[in-house]
């Protein structure tokens, strides 16, 4: 079958092929791989999914979504950033018992989604705003990221920054900013999202560790 998505966390990478199916390899601490233990795969190995769309991975975990737009989530999660309300580590994928999903972006410790109205919710560690509360307090429950027009899509770095598109295709960004990476001229961290000042419409936004580019 051929690769049909593919996504490279810090020390490690996942993809999907035609089937539907994934698989793993690279560095397998925390469980990171879903391949059932913490050791490292140096050949792709099949993690225990199926009908897959989509994949998401960084350092410690990740999360993929079905083809009915269910999470499925394994790895590292002392802070709930895989998405089961719970802080126990996963070397498996499990159901997360999350629907509707329509997007996934995560970064270290940190997981965002986009629910099926457009909404960004996110949970987990929240040490420089990454999860979008205008406070630094962890999450290990999924919450509404506020002031925020309908989304369509959502990436996150390695590092602890989200950057999403709306639907009417502006660029929204918030958490670290030690280095500029969310674009409001300053290096203050963002706890709410900034409307990113470039004019619309985007098309594409990636995201590094410490910075952002957008087409």
């Amino acid at each position: 079958a051929n690769v049909v998505v593919a996504s490279a966390g810090e020390y490690s990478t996942c993809a999907i092929n035609s089937n539907g199916n994934a698989s793993c390899w690279g560095r397998g601490a925390d469980g990171a791989l879903g391949v059932g233990d913490f050791n490292d795969r140096l050949v792709p190995t099949d993690i225990a999914t199926s009908e897959l769309q989509a994949i998401e991975v960084c350092e410690t975990h990740g999360c993929a979504r079905a083809l009915d737009n269910r999470l499925i989530c394994w790895g590292r999660n002392n802070f709930g950033e895989a998405g089961d309300d719970t802080t126990a580590e996963h070397a498996v994928p499990f159901e997360t018992g999350i629907t509707g999903v329509l997007d996934t972006a995560m970064v270290d410790r940190a997981t965002c989604i986009i629910d099926a109205g457009g909404n960004v919710q996110c949970v987990g560690i929240n040490d420089a705003g990454q999860l979008g509360q205008g406070d630094m307090m962890n999450r290990v429950n999924l919450t509404d990221v506020a002031g925020l027009p309908t989304m369509r899509e959502i990436v996150g770095g390695e590092h602890e920054h989200f950057c999403a598109i709306s639907t009417s295709d502006d660029l929204f960004c918030w958490g670290d900013n030690s280095q500029g990476q969310i674009g409001d001229g300053s290096t203050t961290t963002r706890t709410t999202p900034f409307q990113v000042p470039i004019a619309a419409p985007v098309v594409s936004v990636g995201v590094g560790a410490f910075h952002t580019c957008a087409v």
